[in-house]
């Protein structure tokens, strides 16, 4: 996926946004909000791809560092199990691997 768009590809696809009727719009942003899930499935499947249960990681809560254990990895979501027995979930956006030296 480009970071920039060209600006002749801009003013091609106004040009064509112009042309089209309503029900063709509807149809092209039903098209354009799966796409979009879509993307954001891929970056979510990546993300939970980056870790694995027994993982040891760490994440930040209310500026407190955090660490625990992978005990499940969910759909969206990654669940720590910490030292004081606590269970979180959390974003995997939000996780780190604990890099053991």
């Amino acid at each position: 996926m480009p970071e920039t768009i060209d600006t002749k590809q801009l003013i091609i696809l106004d040009q064509a946004l112009d042309e089209l009727n309503e029900q063709e719009m509807r149809v092209l942003h039903r098209k354009v909000i799966e796409r979009l899930k879509l993307f954001a499935k891929i970056k979510q499947l990546k993300a939970i791809s980056q870790f694995s249960v027994g993982d040891r990681v760490t994440f930040t809560h209310n500026d407190e560092r955090i660490s625990g254990k992978v005990i499940r990895l969910n759909r969206k979501t990654v669940t720590v199990h910490t030292a004081d027995h606590y269970d979180w979930t959390v974003s995997p956006s939000l996780v780190s691997k604990i890099i053991d030296q």
